[in-house]
C-alpha cells in the first residue's frame, strides 16, 4: 500500500489559483498561462513509504498485516464475509474490503509523531497519554490531545513557492 502525499501541493495550488485567475482579465490570461506552465514543469517527489510484509519495522512494533474483511462470495455460501446478493439483486453486485494493521513506526516521518512516545504519562504539550488514547480510533479522537494536531501551522504561499519555481 502506498500512502497518498499530495495534500501540501493541493494547498499550494489552491492558494495560487485564486490570485492567478482573478488577475487573468487584466493581463489577458498571461499569469494563468504562466501558472499552468509552472505546474506542468513541476516535479513531484513521493516520500510516502510502501507498506507491505517486507517493510522495515522496529522490533518493538507489530508487523504490517492485511486480510480480506469481505469477499465476492455469495452471502448464502459465506454469511460472514460473502457480499454477493447482499442487496437482493440476484447476485449481480458484490464487493470486497480489507483490514490493514500498521505499526506505530516511531522512526518514520509522521504528522502525528508527537503522540507516539510518552514520558512520565504525558505526550507532547503535557497531554495526558492514557486519556488521549482512550478512544481506540486514534489519538485525539476522544477530544483529549486533539488541539495538539490543530496547532500545526499551515504553510504560507511564499513558503511553498519552491513547488512551482522554474
Amino acid at each position: 500500500m502506498r500512502v497518498a502525499g499530495a495534500s501540501t501541493i493541493g494547498v499550494a495550488i489552491t492558494d495560487m489559483i485564486g490570485p492567478a485567475t482573478a488577475a487573468a482579465p487584466d493581463h489577458a490570461g498571461g499569469q494563468v498561462r504562466e501558472f499552468i506552465r509552472k505546474v506542468k514543469a513541476a516535479r513531484l517527489f513521493d516520500l510516502s513509504p510502501v507498506w507491505d510484509e517486507n517493510s522495515p519495522i522496529a522490533s518493538v512494533n507489530p508487523p504490517y498485516a492485511m486480510e480480506l474483511n469481505k469477499t465476492h462470495a455469495f452471502a448464502t455460501v459465506d454469511p460472514t464475509r460473502g457480499t454477493r446478493d447482499t442487496f437482493g439483486d440476484g447476485g449481480q453486485l458484490s464487493f470486497t474490503s480489507e483490514v490493514q494493521h500498521f505499526s506505530g513506526q516511531h522512526g518514520a516521518p509522521s504528522l502525528d509523531a508527537i503522540g507516539h512516545i510518552g514520558r512520565n504519562g504525558f505526550l507532547f504539550g503535557h497531554v495526558d497519554a492514557a486519556a488521549a488514547t482512550s478512544d481506540l480510533r486514534g489519538i485525539g479522537r476522544s477530544g483529549v490531545g486533539a488541539h495538539v494536531f490543530t496547532r500545526m501551522p499551515r504553510p504560507t504561499r511564499s513558503e511553498l513557492s519552491w513547488l512551482v519555481a522554474s
